[in-house]
Parts: C-alpha cells; sequence; structure tokens
C-alpha cells in the first residue's frame, strides 16, 4: 500500500499471494486498489507480510528485553535503575491515547541503545550492596557510609 502508483501493480502481484489478498484488487484502478488493500490490511492488523499486529505485555516484554540487551551490550555498565531510566525517559508519549493506557509510552529503542552509550554515572559495585537483616537491625551499605535502622 506504500508503493508509489507506477510500481503498486507489481509490488501486488509480488506480494498478493504471501499476505493472502484478494485477487480481483487487481481489476481496480490503482486509487481504488490502494484503499482496498490498505483497508484489508488494517481489518487483519497485518504489519507486514509475515507480521501482524499485536499488543499487550506478552508482546511488549520480549521486545523491551530485547532493546535492555542491546543496550547493556552498548554499555555493560548499566545498572537497573540507570536501564529503567533511560527507558522511560526515552519512551514517546502517545497523543490521544490516556496515560492509563499506554504507561511511559512507546518504547524508542534507536535512542535508548544512543542514551545507554552516552551514560557514564555508575555506582562503585564494590561497595554498594543489597540491604541485609543482622540481628533485629536492617543494614544498608552505601559507599563508605553505614546505615542502621532499628526494627
Amino acid at each position: 500500500a506504500n508503493s508509489p502508483d507506477y510500481a503498486f501493480r507489481q509490488t501486488y502481484l509480488d506480494n498478493w499471494q504471501k499476505a493472502k489478498l484478494p485477487e480481483y484488487i487487481l481489476s481496480t484502478d490503482v486509487s481504488t486498489a490502494r484503499n482496498l488493500v490498505e483497508h484489508e490490511l488494517n481489518e487483519r492488523k497485518i504489519v507486514a507480510t509475515h507480521y501482524q499486529h499485536v499488543d499487550g505485555t506478552s508482546f511488549a516484554a520480549p521486545i523491551t528485553a530485547s532493546v535492555v540487551a542491546q543496550m547493556l551490550e552498548a554499555n555493560p555498565n548499566l545498572t537497573s535503575p540507570i536501564i529503567k531510566n533511560i527507558l522511560i525517559s526515552t519512551a514517546s508519549r502517545l497523543a490521544n491515547f490516556p496515560a492509563i493506557r499506554q504507561g511511559f509510552g512507546v518504547l524508542n529503542a534507536r535512542l535508548a541503545v544512543e542514551e545507554a552509550l552516552k551514560e557514564s554515572h555508575f555506582f562503585d559495585h564494590e561497595t554498594l550492596t543489597p540491604p541485609r537483616i543482622e540481628g533485629d537491625k536492617i543494614v544498608f551499605f552505601i559507599t563508605m557510609i553505614m546505615l542502621k535502622l532499628f526494627i
């Protein structure tokens, strides 16, 4: 549906069987054919000849995980909070969609990886450890400062 008019018919002939589009479309003029193809693809939520539109967590999680893998490949020193911050700050909000439906927006993989490459603020992993329980205390280590909270 995105071919220039002069190439539309050939593109259609090359792809109609893969996309399982109706053959009758070829008997119409280019403008009508283009509209019919677009309508057909939208109805079936087809993105390309081998991909259909899907949504939800089951589709978003693997894509996000693959972007995080690319970010870590670009910069292995990234920590979980930094990765989260980069993903949130590089996401794009969708106009006309409520925040409850889109969270922080659409993942921008290219921008996230570019930001990961630039990131240079890291914790000293040797002095930053997770909290632990010692007797009746929760102990936090942050750099060389030890904080104790009593429970």
